[in-house]
C-alpha cells in the first residue's frame, strides 16, 4: 500500500490441487486491501468462480479459460435471460459442440445471447464445423464465450458485493 498502486491483484491460479477456488485466501486478500482500490482476480475464468470472486469484492478478472474451452467445443450458456438471472443455483450450463444430439438442431447455442455465433448459426452447423475441424468453429465459439463473459460481468454489475 505504501507504494501507491491504483489497484491490486491476486491469483495466477487461485485453485487448490482439486481445482476448488481458494475463497479463504481470496477473501483474506480483499480484507487486507482497502475498499477504494480495484482488486484483480488473476487467472479466474470459470463462470462460477467469477461470480464467487465478485461476491468477495473483486472487480476485474482475466483468464484464458473461456477461449480455450471454446476452441475445444465447450461453450457457456445462461439458463435464463437477464431479467430472470440469479447468481446462484443452476444459472449457466455448457453446450458441447461435439455431442451428436446437435447434428440437426436448428437452435442457436443460446437463445439469451446476441453474439454473431448465436444470431446467425445453428447448433447443427456448429456441430458440423467442429467435427470437420473447420477453423470457423473456433472463431465463432470464441466470439460466443467472450460475449457470455461480457454479459456475465454486465449482469454482475447489477448485483452488490457481499
Amino acid at each position: 500500500l505504501e507504494i501507491g498502486f491504483d489497484g491490486y491483484g491476486f491469483g495466477g491460479w487461485p485453485l487448490d490441487s482439486k481445482g476448488v477456488l481458494l475463497t479463504d485466501v481470496l477473501a483474506y486478500t480483499r480484507e487486507m486491501t482497502p475498499q477504494q482500490f480495484v482488486l484483480h482476480a488473476l487467472g479466474v475464468g470459470h463462470p462460477q468462480n467469477v461470480v464467487d470472486c465478485h461476491r468477495l469484492g473483486y472487480d476485474v478478472f482475466d483468464s484464458a479459460m473461456p477461449t480455450r474451452d471454446a476452441r475445444h467445443g465447450r461453450l457457456y450458456t445462461f439458463t435464463s435471460g437477464p431479467n430472470g438471472w440469479q447468481p446462484g443455483g443452476d444459472w449457466f450450463t455448457y453446450y458441447y459442440a461435439g455431442d451428436d444430439k446437435h447434428i440437426k438442431s436448428p437452435q442457436p447455442v443460446s437463445p439469451h445471447c446476441d453474439c454473431l455465433c448465436c444470431t446467425r448459426y445453428s447448433r447443427g452447423y456448429l456441430h458440423h464445423l467442429f467435427k470437420v475441424g473447420d477453423s470457423l468453429f473456433m472463431r465463432l465459439a470464441t466470439i460466443h464465450n467472450l460475449r457470455f463473459m461480457t454479459q456475465l460481468c454486465q449482469r454482475l454489475r447489477g448485483v452488490q458485493h457481499g
